[in-house]
């Protein structure tokens, strides 16, 4: 789930996306929430530097990526799926704001 039905998740649930294309232009500033593709270069460092005070925040990745998926949990900063787990797990989770 990416693009297209990631967006429509989001605005089923009420809120309006903004998609910043790098993680370099990304800011959390004015927020509700997060959702973070770990995929993107730097991406793990980013979420690492959120502040505690950052809005809630869903990271996801590929299965592949283990130790990226690993890096992201050990971060603390919200849930942490693969690819496979975000079509269900991404409306689950925005339910919860």
């Amino acid at each position: 789930m990416t693009g297209g039905p990631l967006v429509q998740a989001v605005r089923s649930a009420g809120m309006t996306p903004t998609r910043a294309l790098s993680v370099a232009k990304a800011d959390a500033g004015d927020a509700a929430a997060i959702i973070l593709d770990l995929s993107l270069p730097g991406a793990a460092a980013w979420l690492a530097d959120l502040p505690e005070h950052a809005p809630p925040t869903l990271s996801f990745g590929p299965h592949v990526l283990a130790d990226l998926l690993k890096t992201a949990r050990a971060a603390e900063r919200g849930p942490v799926l693969t690819r496979s787990q975000l079509a269900d797990g991404l409306p689950a989770w925005l339910a919860t704001l």
